[in-house]
């Protein structure tokens, strides 16, 4: 059976004849299992194709996808570049900047200081102006006492020349009484007298007259001197005046911040904050307070605890046009209201409770 592929036996082997029929059903049994094999691999090919297709568009999506990241990189490659120049000319600008704002902060110093001359030399200027309305008031008074004293003099003077007149009158009187009765020539003694007190009267009333013309040259002179000194020192406010309007004036055009920072300054020395912080705070950064740091209400008249507050002058948010005092973003004065307002709540709770 060699010619059919068939070989012996092995000797002592365990294999057992298979029956035709057994055989036919193990063949067909197989097949059942190969074709249901066969199916399923049908099925999982099909799905493999599926599968493989949406890989393929999922592929050409990617590599679409892919290309389009490509240009986006070479986009951003490219503005990146351009950002590292502007980043580079950004910080060259950046240092002139500081350069710049080192330069504006000695001029911002300067500037405080010069501003600090003008205030005091406004101040004096307004004592200077207070002490020119006391002496206007006091020479006013003084006009008024030597006007006084003038009608006063006047009223005297109508007063001695009404005697005076009544004296002539009397002696006149006298006289013709004298005449008629020429007893009395022998007894002169009366006439004497009566012509003595005339005269005395008469000298009285010249010596009354100069003193009242020296008085009134007096008073002219003084009027006249008081006049003209009070001319000079309003000539002298005139000029301070203008000088101190000019110097605002270059201030406004040359240094507006100056200006708009004048508020913020006024706020913090109300709350009696030093100098040198003040100084430190006109950069228009925030800083924050040290703890147990305290500052002044001077609505309250009392010191208010802002250790740990941050602190800043800022733009005012009702006026744009001028920076005030900020503490812990909100004007000094306001901070002050809600503080002493939060303070009295939680002690009222506490005495509820």
């Amino acid at each position: 059976m060699e010619r059919f592929g068939l070989e012996r036996g092995v000797r002592g082997s365990e294999a057992r004849h298979v029956d035709q029929h057994e055989y036919y059903r193990d063949c067909q049994r197989k097949k059942k299992d190969l074709e249901q094999d066969v199916s399923q691999l049908t099925i999982e090919k099909n799905v493999l194709s599926i599968e493989n297709k949406s890989l393929e568009a999922a592929k050409k999506k990617t590599e679409r996808e892919t290309k389009a990241l490509e240009g986006k990189k070479t986009l951003i490659e490219g503005y990146n570049t351009k950002m590292l120049q502007e980043n580079a000319t950004l910080t060259d600008a950046n240092e002139l900047l500081l350069s710049e704002n080192e330069s504006l902060s000695g001029s911002n110093s300067s500037l405080v200081a010069k501003n600090k001359e003008l205030t005091e030399e406004k101040e004096r200027v307004s004592g200077e102006l207070a002490a020119i309305e006391s002496d206007r008031r006091k020479l006013t008074a003084e006009k008024k006492a030597c006007e006084e004293e003038t009608e006063t003099a006047k009223r005297e003077t109508e007063v001695a020349k009404r005697e005076a007149a009544e004296a002539k009158a009397e002696r006149d009187k006298q006289k013709k009484e004298a005449v008629s009765n020429i007893a009395n020539i022998f007894t002169g003694s009366k006439t004497k007298r009566l012509e003595s007190e005339i005269a005395d009267r008469d000298r009285t009333i010249e010596n009354l007259k100069l003193q009242m013309s020296s008085q009134r040259e007096t008073s002219s002179r003084e009027i006249g001197n008081l006049r003209d000194s009070m001319r000079l020192q309003q000539e002298q406010h005139e000029s301070y005046k203008r000088g101190f309007d000019s110097q605002m004036s270059r201030i406004d055009e040359y240094f507006s911040s100056v200006k708009l920072l004048m508020p913020a300054i006024l706020d913090c020395e109300s709350v009696r904050m030093s100098k040198g912080t003040i100084k430190a705070l006109l950069d228009c950064k925030p800083r924050v307070f040290n703890y147990g740091q305290k500052l002044y209400d001077p609505t309250k008249q009392e010191y208010a605890d802002v250790g740990g507050s941050e602190v800043q002058i800022k733009p005012d948010p009702k006026d744009g046009n001028q920076f005030r005092l900020h503490i812990n973003s909100k004007n000094i004065f306001q901070w002050f209201k809600d503080m002493w307002q939060s303070l009295r709540q939680t002690i009222s709770r506490g005495i509820r409770r």
